[in-house]
């Protein structure tokens, strides 16, 4: 896929979710993390006990049933991890993009207008306090632009 192609408004590509990829992976990652200690702790809890309880029957076919058991709550907490862990990652990079990303459209507009670029306007498709920004900033770059324009008139 080329580079025209995915930032076309219909197209689903990863890159298009990274819009401060560093900080979107490095919270995603410790938010694995918490998600996965958070699991293995809960799930190793219960594999101790069924081990204490392993180590403590003397009866053959209720070792047997404790065993499978144990190995069963292995394999849980494994899928588990697996599974909480990916959908935690995935949340958090989702999460991150829907909030953070119209910063970026206003980070480049204030960059505009300290280029001197004082037609360039925002336009965010969310209508929350970061639209009334973009809004606020279009006001003013709206004013600058015509306070420009009265000086070179005037000149």
């Amino acid at each position: 896929m080329s580079a025209e192609n995915q930032n076309t408004p219909g197209s689903r590509s990863v890159a298009r979710y990274l819009i401060f990829p560093k900080k979107q992976l490095k919270y995603a990652i410790f938010h694995f993390l918490i998600v996965s200690v958070s699991v293995l702790m809960v799930n190793s809890f219960s594999y101790i006990k069924f081990t204490q309880l392993l180590n403590t029957t003397t009866n053959n076919v209720s070792q047997l049933l404790l065993a499978e058991y144990t190995y069963y709550i292995s394999v849980v907490s494994l899928a588990t991890l697996v599974i909480m862990g990916t959908i935690s990652f995935l949340l958090v990079i989702v999460f991150l993009h829907r909030f953070v990303g119209p910063i970026k459209p206003l980070l480049r507009h204030l960059d505009e207008i300290l280029a001197g670029n004082y037609q360039h306007r925002t336009h965010l498709r969310s209508e929350d306090e970061i639209n009334e920004v973009a809004l606020k900033l279009n006001d003013v770059s709206a004013y600058l632009e015509k306070m420009e324009s009265d000086r070179n008139r005037a000149s």
